[in-house]
């Protein structure tokens, strides 16, 4: 974390316990206190904020899931089983909050050119650089969803053929390098 603010400057980190749900009020309190003008939330779930969030102006949260939670990795499993449930979730809280003024984006990535799953020099992943200049294309147009390709054609996946979809899909990643 240190190294990450020491590169930004201007940012902030707190810690907290997410296994502590006075941990997490304290979180939210420290950050209301210490950043009243605070409008924007970058996280997998947004509970403890919204309240704040309604009442400023030009809300957003973002909530980062993955392609893996529209076409999952078998290898890794529970966690695209939990990006389905944040995207889930995400159309949820979209939908309670849509009269509140705070917008809701969900950023689903694919498979990105970082040390994640050691793909930084993985072919078949995109360019961090690429991703971020599409992203942030998408985020800047309004759109409610940011799927830089080819998380298209995997969101568009779900329905009759999404077995075959997702067996194609692990076929590729098996026959690929091997991660980790």
């Amino acid at each position: 974390m240190e190294l990450t603010l020491e590169a930004n400057p201007g940012m902030a980190a707190i810690e907290l316990d997410i296994n502590d749900t006075a941990s997490i009020q304290a979180a939210a309190q420290h950050l209301i206190a210490h950043y009243p003008e605070l409008n924007v939330l970058i996280n997998n779930a947004g509970i403890m904020l919204v309240e704040h969030l309604k009442a400023r102006p030009d809300a957003v949260i973002v909530n980062v899931s993955s392609v893996l939670g529209f076409v999952p990795m078998a290898v890794t499993a529970v966690y695209s089983a939990t990006k389905a449930a944040l995207h889930s979730y995400t159309l949820s809280q979209r939908y309670l909050l849509r009269g509140h003024g705070v917008r809701l984006v969900e950023i689903a990535p694919p498979r990105v050119r970082t040390e994640l799953l050691n793909s930084s020099e993985e072919e078949r992943a995109i360019p961090l650089d690429q991703f971020i200049s599409q992203a942030m294309k998408q985020f800047e147009s309004g759109a409610d969803e940011i799927l830089v390709a080819p998380a298209e054609a995997m969101r568009a996946n779900p329905g009759p053929n999404e077995h075959a979809w997702v067996s194609g899909f692990n076929d590729m990643i098996a026959n690929g390098p091997a991660f980790g």
